[in-house]
């Protein structure tokens, strides 16, 4: 084995190939918006079969991640887990959704065993490339130790991924190749965490009011609410002002973007929130609807814009508290 891929955190959509002492990044990937991820779960056959196959997941391959051995090998790939790399695209799975769909296919109660295989090359572990993925893993693995869908505590582990060794070509794609194969995964139907309310924040640009609030949400409330936002009529950038003060508060939306309302947005979501979008909004019968009453932050000062980022945080703060008892 000649390459291995070795992940930039702090570029998390953007993989760096390592080939002998040269840094090869190719820029055709870090234009495009996906993710990638790292899954350890047993043998890599099963796990890639399931994977490939599910919705949002663009490509898979096996290989050795997690140990100390270089151009490590199926015979030589010393504390290495059998592992899959995952190429997913966030618009269509969420990296928590991939995550429970991991721990819906192995037992991650079992130490380093999956079925009739034994030993650490077959231990549970997640190898993040972002900080993101890492708060959203242990979130996940937290949800999964209280669902008590398992008869044991979850024992996957957690940590930034290294190296990528790629498995022979033997080893890849196996069970499409042979479908008899051997495997000791499979979809457990019945298994499933209970599903976290959607909160869609609507105001007519999405440039202030609903962002700053998505913004507290996500904060806040993490994994345990699903936020999204969206404008009946999308400025082109987030207000500064918005940005500013929520900055002021420990919280970063400059990198938002204001997103086109829709009406599946809307009949997905279980709260839907308004600001001041009028009959711009569309409205669902048995789908809760608010209207929140605040000032507009555009054109306005940052004290004025302080006054409202205030009121929203007061305001998403009783909600977490009625939406997550």
């Amino acid at each position: 084995m000649e390459a291995a891929t070795v992940f930039d955190r702090a570029e998390p959509s953007t993989l760096t190939i390592l080939k002998g002492q040269q840094l090869i990044t190719p820029t055709e990937t870090a234009m495009t918006p996906i993710e990638t991820t790292i899954l350890a779960g047993g043998c890599f056959w099963g796990m890639q079969d399931l994977l490939r196959k599910h919705p949002g997941v663009t490509a898979t391959r096996v290989g050795y991640s997690g140990g100390d051995v270089p151009n490590a090998t199926y015979r030589h790939h010393g504390s290495h887990a059998e592992a899959v790399e995952v190429v997913f695209d966030p618009s269509i799975i969420s990296y928590r959704e991939l995550l429970e769909f991991f721990f819906q296919i192995h037992d991650p109660s079992t130490q380093d065993r999956q079925g009739n295989d034994t030993g650490t090359s077959y231990r549970s572990a997640i190898f993040t490339t972002s900080v993101e993925q890492d708060r959203i893993a242990r979130n996940t693995i937290r949800d999964v130790d209280a669902s008590g869908l398992w008869p044991g505590p979850v024992v996957t582990e957690v940590s930034a991924a290294g190296p990528f060794w790629e498995a022979e070509p033997e080893h890849q794609d196996y069970l499409e190749r042979i479908p008899d194969g051997y495997t000791c995964h499979l979809i457990r139907p019945g298994w499933r965490l209970p599903r976290a309310p959607t909160v869609l924040f609507v105001c007519v640009h999405n440039a202030g009011r609903s962002q700053m609030a998505a913004g507290y949400l996500t904060a806040l409330a993490g994994d345990r609410i699903t936020v999204l936002s969206a404008g009946s009529a999308p400025a082109e950038s987030l207000n500064p002002m918005a940005v500013h003060a929520m900055a002021e508060d420990g919280i970063d939306i400059q990198t938002n973007v204001p997103k086109i309302l829709t009406p599946e947005t809307v009949q997905t979501s279980d709260v839907v929130i308004t600001m001041g979008c009028g009959d711009a909004c569309p409205y669902y019968p048995g789908i809760r609807f608010e209207d929140w009453v605040l000032d507009d932050p555009a054109g306005q000062g940052i004290e004025a814009v302080r006054v409202i980022r205030d009121s929203i945080k007061e305001r998403v703060q009783a909600l977490i508290a009625e939406l997550l008892p």
